[in-house]
């Protein structure tokens, strides 16, 4: 049974924001992986050339805010909530390419890592 309407609430599974030439400059979805089954709700803001600038998603249990150059992800900051009730939260740096570079990472028990192009780096 479908909620009730309000006057007062849009509602849909997609919102996007065009600009004055009719390009796509920003979303805000709800969307469904057809493989995963897993649901992604986001926003997501796009380049003149509608590539992807930045985004803030929650999939999953993790919620990941990132920029981006080209399309491809430069800085991530996510949140991961895992199945055994612990979490983490990292900051990855990546190239202009999107390969993660540098990844700084805390646990939920006060551990932490940092790695430098996939090797761990020494305690600080």
């Amino acid at each position: 049974m479908a909620p009730e309407a309000d006057a007062g609430v849009l509602r849909a599974r997609r919102l996007e924001i065009v600009d004055d030439q009719g390009r796509i400059r920003a979303s805000i979805a709800s969307d469904r992986d057809p493989y995963e089954g897993d649901v992604t709700v986001g926003l997501e803001l796009l380049g003149e050339d509608g590539s992807a600038r930045a985004w803030l998603v929650d999939v999953c249990g993790a919620a990941q805010l990132a920029l981006a150059l080209g399309g491809d992800q430069v800085a991530v900051l996510e949140s991961i909530s895992h199945d055994d009730a612990t979490s983490t939260v990292a900051l990855v740096l990546c190239d202009a390419s999107g390969r993660p570079v540098v990844r700084w990472a805390v646990q939920s028990d006060g551990t932490y890592s940092a790695s430098v192009d996939g090797e761990p780096t020494p305690r600080f």
